[in-house]
């Protein structure tokens, strides 16, 4: 494999031992608040109470759950290894990626020589605790699915390298198809036609498109001329991100400053 993907041993022990010590203070925390102290329901303190054991419980069962797992990157494709099991994702079977990620800086987008887009990936920060809240998941054209989360080591390269592996061809797929005058879908009733992008209701013309943009984990699209968004969207509901982002470039509506365009 060129590459290879596991839970760390150390960030596994460092995890289990944040996880113990949050469900040991919730444990003395609360004994102390019901035996001792004011045990009122409606008290504001006793969200900092049962929070951090249910972070800890959380962070635990996070990690059982995903004990064993491997994840190997080949020049063909992906394969899962875990519980003795092997699950394979070739690049050319792959016909979405959705991810819930905490975006990392503006969207990287590549062009050759000639000026035209070779790939376009976004990158991600990995939390500490909350590792199940970031998540990656690949649809396989038979339907099949595999999520992965930053219960993995180096999971934000995971998530740029799955995108940088399947960029080629869904870029040339999606640029054939605007070129035949067909929708391209990007998800739950968001959609690309060569002059336009449609979310539910609302459609914008590329040529009228004055931002498109990531603000936290929300796609905000804004009508030139208008005060509000015309499009706002959750990045987990939208299919291929990647490759949007790069449309947005190839339309002319992103502008991106040295450090981020390559």
């Amino acid at each position: 494999p060129e590459e290879l993907f596991r839970a760390s041993p150390r960030w596994q022990r460092a995890k289990f031992a944040a996880a113990s010590a949050m469900i040991l203070f919730g444990i003395v925390a609360n004994g102390l608040w019901f035996g001792i102290g004011p045990a009122q329901a409606d008290h504001v303190l006793l969200h900092f109470l049962l929070l951090p054991p249910a972070i800890g419980v959380g962070l635990l069962w996070h990690m059982w759950r995903h004990r064993g797992l491997r994840v190997l990157i080949y020049p063909a494709g992906l394969l899962r290894l875990q519980h003795g099991e092997a699950e394979s994702f070739p690049w050319d079977e792959i016909t979405s990626i959705r991810f819930k990620i905490d975006p990392d800086g503006e969207p990287q987008i590549e062009h050759d020589d000639n000026g035209q887009i070779t790939c376009a990936w976004l990158a991600t920060t990995s939390p500490t605790f909350q590792v199940w809240n970031v998540w990656l998941e690949i649809t396989r054209n038979d339907g099949a699915t595999a999520r992965f989360t930053a219960a993995l080591a180096e999971f934000p390269e995971l998530v740029e390298s799955i995108q940088r592996k399947t960029f080629a061809g869904f870029w040339q797929s999606t640029c054939e198809a605007l070129d035949r005058g067909e929708v391209v879908s990007f998800g739950d009733r968001m959609t690309a036609t060569d002059e336009t992008l449609s979310s539910q209701k609302a459609t914008v013309k590329w040529s009228e498109i004055k931002q498109f943009s990531i603000t936290g984990r929300f796609l905000f699209v804004k009508r030139k001329g208008a005060w509000a968004s015309t499009i706002a969207r959750d990045l987990s509901t939208i299919a291929n991100l990647h490759v949007l982002f790069a449309l947005a470039a190839d339309r002319g509506v992103l502008e991106f400053d040295e450090a981020h365009t390559k």
